[in-house]
This record gives structure tokens, sequence and C-alpha cells, in this order.
């Protein structure tokens, strides 16, 4: 059973296929809540001061409020708040604690080795009201160390309507000795992101944009002959996120999930045969030179768009607007390049070959 001398409380999780954290009612209500948010960095000066839309008015409103610290997933857009504002200074966050009442405080697990991160912190007794958990192993060895509170209660007289939510079934399966410790995450859509692509290579090329996995593979296929380079970036080391580079391809076979309804019964996609003809399918476009050779290295795929070295890449769609304002800015460096090599330095004069990136739908089971 986990418990320290600093640690005087229990927290609330959350786990999922990709965890979904719920604001529980009455976690952080307690003096050791409050110094744990104390110690959790809040809003900076500069936040406050410098955004006229969030910053200032999360910083006096949060004053006034309960601490509420939650420990979530990392996600690259945590990163990408424009201007001064920060994950826990923005309006979305202002709206969270006008609504919920709290004074909600964020805080990241790392990329990469989460479960390190989550022993230390539960180690250290300075451990979150509400925690969010990527799978099944870490929450099953906490709930068996004592070191998370039960939710049943909680659930029947504050948030009745879970089990509509998650289902049943879901619940039943975070279930440790007759408890509910977590709220779990249903995942209901088949597949969260698209493609993007080099418009302009295919313009060049003369070839429409795909509209079927038949029609994409041929696209390739041409891409590759004339242009000697693999269409298709994907990037799959960083941990977590190895299959989230294939999903809207395993999409076209029905298997974008771990689970799917099947014949009406829930069945593990990864078992099927329409998995094995998704698995067989990536391999030949592997085979043939038409996937990325070094996928299951890269971090990134954006430097292989710029240069061009690939024309399609996996993206979601939260991720467009960042990734354009990447693409675009690297650009304007790549064409002030070409403008100092060529020696055309007039105003307005634009190089040939100007990238133009545009977002492809995933391909349905149709296609």
């Amino acid at each position: 059973m986990l418990k320290t001398k600093k640690r005087t409380k229990r927290t609330a999780v959350g786990i999922g296929v990709m965890a979904l954290m719920l604001l529980a009612a009455g976690c952080g209500g307690n003096d050791s809540g409050n110094k744990t948010a104390d110690k959790t960095e809040g809003p900076s000066t500069s936040a406050a001061t410098a955004s006229d839309k969030g910053g200032a008015k999360s910083t006096e409103q949060a004053k006034a409020l309960k601490d509420l610290k939650i420990t979530r997933l990392y996600h690259g857009a945590m990163e990408t708040f424009k201007g001064a504002d920060t994950i826990n200074s923005n309006r979305l966050i202002d709206k969270l604690r006008e609504e919920s009442g709290f004074n909600i405080q964020y805080e990241a697990l790392p990329l990469e080795n989460p479960s390190q991160k989550i022993s230390i912190i539960f180690a250290s007794g300075d451990v979150p009201d509400i925690m969010t958990i990527a799978g099944k192993s870490d929450y099953f060895k906490l709930a068996k160390q004592g070191a998370l509170e039960p939710l049943d209660d909680l659930i029947a007289k504050e948030m009745p309507n879970v089990s509509n939510m998650a289902g049943q079934e879901a619940l039943d399966a975070v279930k440790f000795d007759g408890k509910i410790y977590a709220i779990p995450y249903r995942q209901a859509q088949k597949v969260g992101n698209g493609l993007l692509a080099r418009t302009d290579v295919l313009k060049e090329l003369g070839l429409k944009e795909p509209g079927t996995l038949d029609e994409f593979y041929e696209t390739m296929k041409t891409i590759k002959e004339k242009k000697n380079i693999a269409p298709l970036s994907i990037a799959t080391s960083n941990p977590g996120y190895f299959f989230d580079g294939f999903t809207p391809f395993a999409a076209a076979f029905g298997v974008a999930t771990p689970t799917k309804i099947k014949d009406g019964k829930l069945v593990f996609s990864w078992v099927q045969p329409e998995y094995k003809e998704f698995l067989e399918t990536m391999k030949k476009w592997y085979d043939e030179g038409l996937l990325d050779q070094e996928f299951a290295i890269k971090k990134g795929t954006q430097e292989t768009l710029i240069n061009g070295t690939a024309v399609f890449t996996p993206m979601y769609w939260g991720e467009r607007t960042r990734d354009r304002q990447c693409f675009e800015r690297q650009e304007r460096r790549r064409n002030r390049r070409l403008h100092r090599a060529a020696g055309r330095q007039e105003r307005g004069v634009r190089p040939a070959g100007q990238l133009d990136f545009h977002n492809l739908h995933h391909y349905s089971e149709a296609g």
C-alpha cells in the first residue's frame, strides 16, 4: 500500500484509450490540496498584463477560488498558445474556473516515460487532486496500492449520468475489488486525424487529390516514379504515439480504434482479419518505397514536407493552424535563401515552387 509521510490525501484518476480528465466535485477542498496547489506555478505577471483577453482575468479569478490541481497527459498544443497566454492563463481556463468554482491548475506529465513520473509523484506525497492516465497498467497498480480514492459514492451522488456517458461495461472494466477508482474515456470517433498534402506537387505532376485508398496508392506510385521519393512521411518514435500516424489508413479497414462493434459484439480490433489486411497494405507500401523507410525513428515530418522529400503526412485537425504557420515560416526562410542565392532582392519578387498545403479527409471504410 503506497503511503508516505507527506501524503495525506488520495487522488481521483481518469483512464482510457486516450484518457479524459473529468472534474470530480469535492477533490482539492482540503488543506493538503491547497498546499499542493500552492506549489504549482500559476499564471505569471507578464501573462497577466500582456493578455487583455485572458491573462489578467485568470490571475484575479484564481485568487478567489479553491485550488484544484490536475495532472494530465502531455499534448503538443499545451505549448502553442498565442501571445502571452499559457495552459493556466487563457479564456478557456477562465471559463472552467467560473463554471467549476475551482482555481484549476494544469500540470503535464512528460512525453517520455510518464509512468516513471507518476511513480515519483506518488512517492513524493505532493499529489494532484485529479490525474489522467493513458493505460490500465499504471491505474491498477495505483488502485492496488491504495493510492486512489474510490469514486462510487461520488458518481452516485454527483455524476449519475457517468454510466450513460462511459457505458456500464467500461465502468465495470475499471473496477478493482468491486470499486471504481477511475472514470474511463470511451472513444466515439473512428479516427481523429487526416492527411496534409503538398498540393503544389500534385498540380505539378497533373494529379488529382485522391479520394479512395486505391487512388491514394496509385497517386503515391506516380509520385515515387517521377520524383524518386517516398511520398508518405510518418513519424512514430514519440512514446505513446506509434499508431497515431497510421490511423487515417487503419480507418479505411475499420480498425482505427483498439476495439470495435462487429456483428453486435465488442471485439478487439487487432485480432480481426481486416487488421491483418491493413498491416499487409502498410507493409506493401513500405516494401515499394512509398512509405518513409525511417518512419519508426522519426520524431517529426515537417522538414520532409518543406524540403520536398515527401508529399503526404498525417495531421490532427487541431494541429492544422499551428503546423500551417510553421510551414509558412519555414517557407519564408526558404524563399529568402533562394532570393539571396539568385541575387534577386527586389520587393515582391517570389521564387518559383511556392509551397501549397491542403488537408485531405481520412479515407473511409467505403474507400
